[in-house]
């Protein structure tokens, strides 16, 4: 019997539990899936960077994983930066839709992973930091 019918037939207490904790597990793969250059392209690609609401969710929910309990649970914590900086920088998030953006900053995340070579400012300089958030 799967973990979440034992839950359900355990009661509605346990059946909330088992729900915030797939939500939970939800939010963590989304806020994990801004580590990759291609799904941040997509995003501006199909236009839920210019969303406010959106970009307010992204506000909210680098807020929340940033605190160090919940940052200690991901595996990618490069995602929290570009997180932050899609939360923070339309410039950012503008450029994200950029072939060549996408590809240079692919570029720097694997030397950063295979030399530990930092991926530097250039990344923040060069799609700017508007301070605006929403």
């Amino acid at each position: 019997m799967s973990s979440s019918i034992a839950a359900a037939d355990a009661g509605a207490d346990s059946l909330d539990a088992v729900t915030a904790s797939n939500l939970l597990l939800a939010e963590s793969e989304f806020v994990q899936s801004f580590a990759q250059p291609a799904f941040l392209q997509h995003l501006a690609r199909s236009g839920q960077f210019s969303d406010p609401n959106f970009v307010a969710r992204l506000v909210a929910l680098h807020q929340r994983w940033s605190q160090a309990d919940r940052a200690a649970a991901l595996r990618y914590p490069m995602c929290l930066e570009m997180l932050r900086l899609a939360s923070s920088s339309s410039a950012f998030r503008d450029a994200c839709a950029d072939e060549a953006f996408s590809a240079a900053l692919r570029a720097a995340q694997f030397g950063h992973w295979v030399e530990g070579s930092p991926i530097g400012p250039a990344f923040v300089d060069d799609a700017g930091d508007d301070k605006k958030g929403v």
